[in-house]
């Protein structure tokens, strides 16, 4: 049964895994380092398989000669928004600023799912607490008012 947890742990982890090609990939971009070598090593650092499988996959479409944006959109896993940036970073020719501009959206976007649900943790967590405190009260009390009905 799929419940509103795994809903939103999942969320998370995609924000995550997407955030983390797009630094290495800016990075060896911009200091020179051929495109599909970037790839090659970006998809190496991913842990999980199943994502490293589709940049494999876009890895060696590019080195065929098809375009990042085409590669990495044909298997429609990677986030539109990310995905029309690189486009317009190929066409304009400043695809390693469009990967850090991706990378800090990413990065932005990740820290503000974060806080939002960090923001919904708290008064979740005080309200437990309030439970929890509660339930102690009245199993200190309960024995004193039973005592009070015996008498």
């Amino acid at each position: 049964m799929i419940t509103w947890e795994l809903i939103l742990a999942l969320a998370v982890y995609n924000f995550i895994m997407y955030a983390t090609p797009g630094p290495n990939n800016s990075i060896l971009t911009a200091s020179g380092v051929p495109l599909v070598e970037a790839l090659k090593i970006a998809g190496e650092v991913l842990a999980n398989q199943w994502l490293r499988q589709r940049v494999s996959h876009a890895t060696q479409q590019v080195q065929e000669g098809t375009s990042l944006n085409r590669a990495l959109s044909e298997g429609g896993y990677f986030p539109p928004m990310m995905l029309h940036m690189i486009a317009s970073g190929e066409q304009s020719g400043q695809l390693d600023q469009m990967l850090e501009r991706i990378a800090t959206a990413q990065q932005r976007d990740l820290e503000s799912l974060i806080g939002v649900m960090l923001g919904i943790l708290e008064p979740l967590m005080l309200l437990f607490m309030g439970v929890c405190v509660f339930a102690i009260v009245v199993a200190i009390l309960l024995p004193i008012v039973n005592l009070n009905s015996l008498v």
